[in-house]
């Protein structure tokens, strides 16, 4: 069954700013875990790019922990 591209788009948005939210506020955590002030000045400063970054950084994160 396909559904609407419209929906499924509206829906991908209101999950993404959700999820997007939330990896940001663990990255922060992570961040605060790891020490790295420098860093999570930078993605404080760029809240523009810091989202993007955030979901880079912390799927990095975990996978380099692991």
């Amino acid at each position: 069954m396909k559904t609407p591209y419209l929906n499924s788009r509206v829906s991908h948005v209101c999950f993404d700013r959700k999820s997007t939210f939330l990896m940001y506020k663990l990255l922060i955590y992570i961040l605060k875990l790891l020490n790295t002030n420098q860093l999570m000045q930078i993605l404080l400063v760029r809240k523009t790019t810091s989202i993007r970054c955030a979901t880079l950084l912390l799927g990095f994160l975990t996978f380099y922990n692991k």
